[in-house]
């Protein structure tokens, strides 16, 4: 199918089920193994690559010299009082799950679509990509406090039980007050990922409390990492001097870009986001895939999983 004849991605402020499932046309052409044979660029400060299909654990042995100290097997360690190591076997059909956040941060946006909507886009478009290479889905998705999962089950059901937590989410949390992390999330996604399994966080990654380094370092010991940060323009360059009213359906306030203290403030808190995940990302070994509001979220993933364009390429202002 043609670019132009593809449907069009999400735009707006809300989303529904039926538009995740209609989203299956634009995911062909993505996949989430196409850059596995070679090194990716640089999320931060360390090369990393995605593994590709996932591995299965088969049995525990004696360690051996040259065996990789992150296939420890601890609790077989403990209890026989030597050390072992997990043997895995290459699995037919990787689990793929993702963390998706749609917190009270993410319900913003000035072009197009709320970064919440674009979040659910980009998390549907890779859903639809493994289910077309023949993995399996599920995911968690949170709003502060509130969250819902879907358990990873193979092919079209897994997406669709995943698109319709992301989309019952969506829904519950308009009255809600959520304005928790990503980052609180990760310990219960390391306790659901098995080793192999490719783990896809989808957030801005904008709150200061998140412990995401330390977290996302942790899930890189067994599996592999792809992060999405969606951000607006408006949140990294402040628009021209003048008295903006901005509010999210219940408040009101107003963005007073007059002021120099205003917009570097506003710069100011963006480079040290986009530095903090930056970081994280390198020092965990994780793919990084920055979106706009605005942009096409399917070519950017296309391009950027492709190796097409560098991962450490600073984010569009």
């Amino acid at each position: 199918m043609s670019a132009e004849r593809l449907p069009r991605g999400l735009t707006g402020v809300t989303f529904s089920t039926a538009d995740l499932v209609g989203l299956r046309a634009r995911a062909a052409g993505l996949s989430l193994d196409a850059h596995r044979s070679r090194r990716a660029g640089r999320a931060g400060t360390r090369v990393s690559r995605l593994r590709g299909r996932g591995m299965e654990y088969s049995e525990s042995r004696i360690y051996l010299p040259g065996d990789d100290i992150r296939s420890i097997d601890w609790r077989v360690t403990a209890r026989t009082g030597r050390v072992h190591t997990k043997l895995f076997q290459e699995e037919r059909d990787r689990p793929v799950f993702f963390v998706v956040d749609l917190g009270e941060h993410m319900r913003f946006g000035t072009r197009l679509a709320f970064k919440s909507v674009v979040a659910a886009e980009a998390a549907s478009l890779l859903a639809w990509a493994a289910v077309a290479n023949g993995d399996r889905v599920g995911g968690l998705v949170l709003a502060g406090e509130y969250a819902a999962e879907s358990r990873i089950e193979s092919g079209r059901r897994g997406a669709l039980a995943f698109f319709r937590v992301l989309a019952g989410v969506e829904s519950e949390i308009r009255e809600r007050d959520a304005t928790d992390g990503v980052g609180d999330a990760l310990p219960r996604t390391r306790r659901v990922a098995r080793p192999g399994t490719l783990v896809v966080v989808v957030s801005d990654f904008s709150r200061p409390r998140d412990s995401v380094g330390r977290q996302l370092a942790r899930l890189r010991e067994h599996n592999d990492l792809l992060c999405v940060r969606v951000y607006d323009q408006l949140e990294s360059v402040p628009p021209p001097p003048a008295r903006y009213p901005i509010g999210d359906g219940r408040r009101t306030a107003t963005l007073d870009t007059r002021s120099s203290e205003v917009a570097r403030a506003v710069s100011h808190r963006f480079d040290a986001i986009e530095t903090r995940i930056t970081s994280a990302c390198g020092r965990a070994g994780a793919v990084l895939v920055r979106i706009r509001c605005g942009d096409d979220v399917r070519a950017v993933l296309r391009e950027t999983l492709s190796g097409r364009v560098r991962r450490s390429s600073p984010p569009l202002r």
